[in-house]
């Protein structure tokens, strides 16, 4: 194709059009087809003007490029003061395009009345309704009008919906209205009537100024009826609401719309929380389809967790009555949630009824008032039009109508018996065999998040004098990206580009291969939803693909055209707000940082399209969000938002991003640099111990995490490289500890590092991490370093378990205490399985499940694991952030306290506890299962809150190797309501409990020994519970144990009977063969004693409040005092001193 600046738009084959538009009586358009597929009839609209009194409205005529009439329909006219000829307009016409096809219409317009082509559209009113038809479908709707001297309730109305047609021209359907406020009026007529479209205005007022007001549109050629409602009957009403973790039966909800702290703030994808369409909805349309069709039959594209929805023939059972479904036009993880929703009778597989959700940014999902939860930012599914069956016959869509705005398809749509395209998740597949479908998720891909008459308007071709490589390098420098790519010396990298006089066949391969991926992509969003966490994805792997491609000799100009057309259409995409809806449209998805994927990723395809037409804008639009993405996600300490394995996406994707996008376009990245470096130095800090399992220095694991090497330290080493060289060397000391981890997963972090970059250890020491929590450290940067970990903070906790206190303790070059690094495999969610971790009414008594399942509470939950259990779960009873607590310290906790000592380190952490959750577990032994997650639930409100309060001694020796220990006292003063635990777990191979003293046999040459001062008395409970573990580790540990990584950790539960009582524990390490260290509890319960072989003895005071204390001889003042005694030498340490 010859190059020629042109779009996937229209293109004037004329001056006509920009004449036109000031009174030219001929225009022509031109669409190109821009994918590479088959469109149609899909309608286009374009906008016309004309001078006074050269057309009437009826004087227009549409001709294709062959000569042949096409109906063309204005709509939206304004007309010139005479009131009789069209100053502007819409023009309207269908369209059919075959792959690469490029086709030109001619408008001509005049004062003469023009005849259009027949058409099979129509829209009549006949009695009480409107019908609006073709020869593929029709539905009928309210007609007429009324005005009601007395206000009427709602189940007096006639619905909007009243039937459907189905293929083979049978009629189904009724409707009627559920409202608890009365209408006082109704109105619904036909606003267009074809040839291109037929549309029905629909509108009933309810006392208070509340309305319900619809369009519906059917055009020619098309199945699906498009409804776009909105209604309001709802607001400013509150009622009692149940299903959301934090409503009170006390309290009234209302509908709101949703409403953010600034602009910006709506812009960020942060924490929300799912409604899965079960709040209450007092007012709703309703329309069945049962009689006269009886579904039996579905085809969806969503989630159906109960088993109450089956893909295919007898998938839809009258078993029971209930929901089974409801519609979203953004899947949120819904628990029964669709795109679409076709339904048919087995026995007549042709005649299928469909819904289908449209165009999610013109939704608005209400958010609730008063939140639920104090921490969630909005609520979502509100809206969603909901299906019922009832087992006496009867299947219907309820549709709400308290607040909000909605676009959904409705239609009779035909199945027939052919090769069909199925959604599948690496995109859409045709099947091998014929079989009964209709491809429903075309329709909603082309009348919701790709339309034709939108993407007419994408500049997809163009000339582009940029040069390549570009992202990370100046612009044309090969010799620095080989270098780069290839982790070679520069000069070596030049030399070998020297050396190459002609493309390789690896070279074309290369190229052939990214235009395919590319091509794939763009036809994949274009047919079938494509998830926008794979999307982010892939748009990584794609850019970089690209990059190689486009800096090849092999690529030839064609195919670097080719490659700018389909990152275009890429980009497009992924701003397009049908596609990821904004916040404001009521719609949220799945972590903080997952949305976060698209728009970081889409940096790296818009630097490599640097003359675009809308690079510009695109550049402004991402810089601006992916810089508050940066300082949403990060906090002034470094702490992300997420656990410490998701929140690298945090750091990594916008350095990336940012990094690419400034590439010498001047971007301001000033603020996002400040962040930036707050996360490199608390990165730094988190960085595990070196670990003999894996042989390297892993990035933490708390949350949903496993063992891997922190992949920040690469792109922040470049980002830092030129701006701050010696953070970026002390960050390239991390990256090499951890495994030279140069990027993975979508962020090719090798481009962004200079091979050669030499490593720096940093100083580090203990430290808090405001939002995070805080390290203990003795030894570093010594591999055999003692370190502790602890988790206690409130702004990382993203992808969190109820961790909230628990640590990870490492010493004398040995792993002893640790989080359980199973990501999903399995997760290992809950608050008892964490070292240090603290619960309550552990219920242990193995009995059967119930024969009836809804008496058991935790087969109610979405998540299937504990559903089919013969043997009802163990329970426990674990602390969760109060939803309505107005501070921290009633949600995740609060340190109120940190000090580093050059012999000792302190901390406090506190926590108000009113809210917790029963959750279940199940172990392979009693269950024949291993189930630890707590997403099946129910909430515990306790009658008294009580304060929680959690001290810790890190006591620290001259000697990394010598006497660097643990002590713990916990403070439980005012609970009346449940009975603790204390949880501690060892990386194991056994555990000997003797009185007070429980001595853990390490396995790598550590034993760990604990001392219980208190509670002096308890029956301990031990188990082992391990899982295979992959990632990482798994090869080291197998080359270095001869045998597959396995964490296999022992528990030992510590009972506490006095339920204000506390725990007061002492936790040392002890070289295998090495004396143990003898103990004792002195002071009257305030102080535990440790004397070691050496001579040397400590003694550690923990008091809940500061108070006078004597302390060997000297009286101190302080709740937190270390006396140590050795050689006639005593030396006393005042931690926690007022």
């Amino acid at each position: 194709m010859a190059s020629m600046k042109t779009s996937a738009r229209v293109s004037v084959m004329a001056a006509a059009l920009a004449a036109g538009l000031a009174g030219a009586a001929e225009q022509k358009w031109t669409l190109q087809e821009p994918f590479g597929l088959s469109w149609g009839p899909d309608r286009v609209t374009y906008a016309v003007e004309f001078p006074g009194g050269d057309v009437r409205p009826d004087g227009v005529a549409l001709h294709d490029e062959a000569g042949q009439a096409v109906p063309v329909q204005l709509d939206a006219v304004e007309l010139w003061p005479d009131g009789k000829s069209v100053k502007s307009a819409q023009a309207s016409f269908m369209v059919s395009l075959a792959p690469e096809q490029s086709r030109t219409w001619t408008l001509t317009a005049g004062r003469k009345k023009v005849r259009q082509p027949a058409s099979e559209l129509r829209a009549r009113r006949k009695g009480g309704w409107i019908e609006l038809s073709n020869s593929r479908t029709g539905i009928r709707l309210v007609g007429g009008g009324k005005t009601f001297k007395t206000p009427v309730a709602g189940d007096a109305l006639p619905a909007p919906i009243q039937g459907v047609r189905l293929p083979g021209d049978k009629w189904i359907g009724k409707g009627w209205w559920e409202t608890d406020i009365a209408c006082t009026s109704y109105r619904a007529e036909i606003t267009a009537d074809g040839p291109v479209f037929a549309r029905a205005a629909i509108r009933y007022d309810f006392e208070g100024g509340k309305s319900y007001t619809a369009t519906v549109e059917l055009n020619a050629g098309q199945d699906l009826a498009v409804v776009t409602e909105e209604y309001d009957l709802s607001e400013g009403q509150r009622y009692p609401m149940s299903g959301v973790d934090g409503m009170r039966p006390d309290e009234r909800y209302a509908y709101v719309r949703p409403a953010f702290e600034s602009p910006d703030k709506a812009l960020m994808w942060d924490w929300w929380g799912q409604t899965m369409a079960k709040l209450p909805t007092p007012n709703a349309y309703c329309f069945s389809f049962h009689d006269g069709f009886e579904p039996d039959s579905a085809d969806f594209e969503g989630r159906s967790q109960y088993g109450n929805l089956k893909q295919g023939d007898g998938g839809l059972a009258y078993d029971k009555d209930g929901r089974f479904a409801y519609l979203n036009a953004y899947l949120q993880w819904g628990d029964e949630e669709t795109l679409y929703l076709g339904v048919w009778n087995a026995k007549s597989p042709a005649q299928q009824l469909a819904f289908v959700a449209l165009r999610p940014s013109q939704w608005l999902h209400p958010d609730i008032a008063p939140h639920p939860s104090t921490i969630l930012k909005q609520y979502v599914q509100t809206t969603c039009p909901t299906f019922f069956r009832k087992t006496a016959g009867d299947a219907w869509m309820r549709a709400p109508v308290c607040l909000g705005r909605r676009v959904y398809g409705i239609g009779g749509v035909e199945r027939t018996l052919a090769k069909q395209v199925l959604p599948e998740r690496g995109g859409p597949k045709l099947t091998e065999k014929e079989q009964w479908g209709s491809n429903l998720m075309l329709r909603h891909i082309r009348l919701g998040s790709v339309e034709l008459d939108d993407v007419r308007t994408w500049t997809v071709w163009y000339d582009e004098p940029g040069k390549y490589p570009r992202m990370y390098v100046p612009e044309g420098d090969r010799a620095r990206y080989e270098s780069r790519r290839t982790r070679k010396p520069l000069a070596e990298a030049q030399a070998a580009l020297a050396a190459q006089t002609e493309p390789t066949a690896a070279d074309r391969k290369a190229v052939e291969d990214a235009v395919a991926r590319l091509r794939q992509t763009v036809q994949h969003f274009a047919q079938a939803a494509y998830g926008h966490m794979d999307y982010g994805i892939n748009l990584g792997l794609l850019a970089n693909a690209a990059e190689d491609a486009l800096a090849s000799p092999a690529c030839t100009p064609e195919q670097a055209r080719d490659l700018r057309r389909w990152m275009a259409a890429i980009v497009y995409h992924a701003v397009n707000p049908n596609f990821v809806p904004p916040r404001t449209a009521g719609f949220a998805w799945g972590s903080a940082n997952m949305m976060a994927q698209v728009q970081c990723r889409s940096c790296y395809l818009v630097a490599l399209l640097p003359n675009h037409p809308a690079a510009e804008r695109w550049r402004t639009q991402l810089g601006h969000v992916v810089t508050l993405y940066a300082e949403d996600q990060i906090n002034e300490a470094g702490a992300t938002l997420e656990c410490p394995h998701y929140g690298q996406m945090a750091i990594m994707m916008p350095a990336h991003a940012l990094a690419a996008l400034g590439n010498g376009t001047g971007l301001d990245l000033g603020r996002a640099e400040k962040r930036f470096r707050a996360a490199a130095q608390s990165r730094l800090s988190i960085l595990l111990p070196w670990d003999v399992r894996g042989g390297m220095r892993p990035a933490g694991v708390e949350g949903d995490g496993y063992y891997e090497a922190d992949a920040t330290f690469a792109p922040l080493a470049g980002f830092f490289q030129t701006r701050d060289p010696q953070l970026a060397r002390q960050l390239a000391w991390g990256l090499s500890e951890g495994g030279n981890q140069l990027g993975g997963h979508a962020d090719a972090s090798f481009k962004m590092v200079a091979p050669g970059l030499e490593p720096l250890a940093p100083e580090l020491g203990s430290v808090h991490l405001p939002g995070f929590g805080f390290v203990m450290r003795n030894g570093f940067p010594r591999r055999d370093e003692a370190y502790l970990q602890v988790y206690a903070g409130g702004f990382s906790w993203g992808h969190g378990h109820t961790d909230r206190g628990s640590w990870l303790f490492y010493a004398m070059g040995a792993p002893l205490m640790v989080d359980f690094a199973a990501m999903y495999t399995p997760s290992m969610r809950e608050q008892w399985m964490h070292p240090g971790g603290l619960t309550f009414n552990h219920d242990e008594t193995v009995r059967p499940a119930t024969d009836a399942p809804e008496n058991d509470w935790w087969r109610l939950a979405a998540d299937p694991s504990f559903r089919d259990l013969k043997t009802a779960p163990f329970t426990v009873v674990e602390m969760r952030e109060d939803p309505r607590a107005a501070d921290e310290l009633g949600r995740f906790g609060v340190v109120t306290a940190f000090r580093a000592g050059a012999r000792a380190d302190y901390a406090r952490m506190e926590r108000r506890v009113s809210y917790l959750h029963r959750v279940p577990y199940a172990l392979q032994a009693s269950h024949g299962t291993d189930a630890f997650h707590d997403f099946s639930h129910e909430e515990v409100v306790l009658k008294q809150p009580f304060h929680w309060t959690r001290q810790y001694v890190f006591v620290k020796d001259a000697d990394p190797m010598g006497h660097n220990y643990l002590v713990v006292r916990d403070s439980l003063d005012g609970n009346t309501e449940l009975d603790p635990s204390l949880n501690l777990w060892c990386l194991a191979d056994k555990l000997d409990i003797s009185g007070q003293v429980a001595v853990y046999t390490g396995q790598h040459g550590v034993n760990l020994h604990s001392y219980i001062a208190e509670p002096a008395g308890f029956t301990p409970h031990t188990r082992t519970v391990g899982h295979p573990c992959g990632f990482a580790f798994a090869q080291p540990y197998q080359k270095t144990f001869g045998k597959p990584f396995r964490e296999d950790q022992i528990q030992l539960r510590i009972p506490q009977a006095r339920r204000d009582g506390g725990y007061f524990v002492a936790i040392v390490p002890v070289k295998q063969g090495d004396p143990a260290p003898r103990f004792a509890t002195v002071a009257g319960g305030q102080a535990l004693q440790i004397a070691f072989a050496d001579g040397r003895t400590d003694t550690i005071l923990l008091r809940k409040d500061p108070a006078e204390m004597d302390a060997a001889g000297q009286k101190v003042r302080g709740a937190a005092v270390l006396v140590s005694e050795q050689a006639g030498k005593t030396t006393v340490d005042n931690l926690a001193a007022d």
